[in-house]
């Protein structure tokens, strides 16, 4: 994602971290790529039906398993929406074809019409009806953080969650390595079912105002020591095997990072 792209870019994850399996394809206006092929094609279908992805004449099935989630919070500029799906067919690893039958996301995205300098998106799934994708953009020469354009999806038993106010923290390697991050998804309303109650991370509500029932949803990831590049026009992307951690589930997900032209 080099700056000034417009136009909309479709994001599809998957990984399971019992066979190590996992794998990163997208699509825009320039074309299609994946980290694990070199000749990829992208039929996207629509809401209700499943995607299919060709790739080194195999092909994988996108198959949703919950409804569409909007990235929030409106403010951020970043339309576009998440959903999860079963993932099965298979692909090709260092050249030995692996079957796949997990789970996994597909996303559609329009970033704002402002100049982009890098990208970051974390993703989450933990099973059919639990997972999540955070994007976070930095408008060109923008030097920290405080600049970042943030926006998440979020579904919970299979339903959308209204996220107010996203975050998401990480820790890199020297190399500029994704190796563990943190997202904090401050809901519109607060929840008033079990899915409120803290995880043992969780700490007393943060928002003064808010009732006491009011907690974030907090996720924890670790790098599975798992990456792979993507070279696009000005840059390489960087993707990584995800571990993710939330209300005591563990589940897969990656890490991205489009770093700066």
């Amino acid at each position: 994602m080099s700056a000034a792209q417009p136009g909309t870019i479709r994001a599809l994850a998957f990984g399971d971290l019992v066979t190590g399996v996992w794998g990163l394809a997208g699509s825009s206006a320039v074309g299609a790529m994946a980290t694990f092929a070199d000749d990829v094609e992208l039929d996207a279908g629509s809401a209700d039906e499943e995607s299919l992805l060709a790739a080194g004449g195999l092909e994988l099935r996108f198959r949703p398993t919950s409804e569409t989630a909007p990235f929030l919070p409106p403010t951020a500029g970043i339309d576009g929406h998440l959903q999860l799906c079963e993932v099965e067919g298979a692909v090709r690893v260092d050249g030995v074809e692996r079957e796949v039958a997990c789970f996994g996301i597909r996303s559609e995205l329009r970033p704002p019409v402002t100049e982009i300098g890098s990208a970051r998106l974390a993703a989450a799934w933990f099973g059919a009806g639990l997972g999540t994708a955070a994007v976070a953009l930095r408008p060109a020469r923008a030097r920290g953080h405080e600049s970042d354009l943030v926006a998440c999806a979020f579904v919970g038993d299979g339903q959308t969650l209204e996220i107010d106010d996203p975050r998401l923290s990480t820790t890199y390697t020297d190399a500029g390595v994704p190796l563990r991050a943190g997202l904090e998804l401050w809901p519109v309303e607060p929840i008033h079912d079990d899915a409120a109650e803290p995880d043992e991370s969780d700490e007393q509500p943060q928002h003064e105002d808010e009732p006491s029932s009011y907690y974030p949803r907090r996720l924890a990831g670790e790098s599975a020591r798992d990456g792979s590049e993507l070279v696009l026009p000005g840059t390489t992307l960087r993707a990584e095997l995800f571990r993710w951690h939330t209300r005591g589930r563990e589940g897969a997900g990656v890490y991205v990072i489009v770093p700066a032209p």
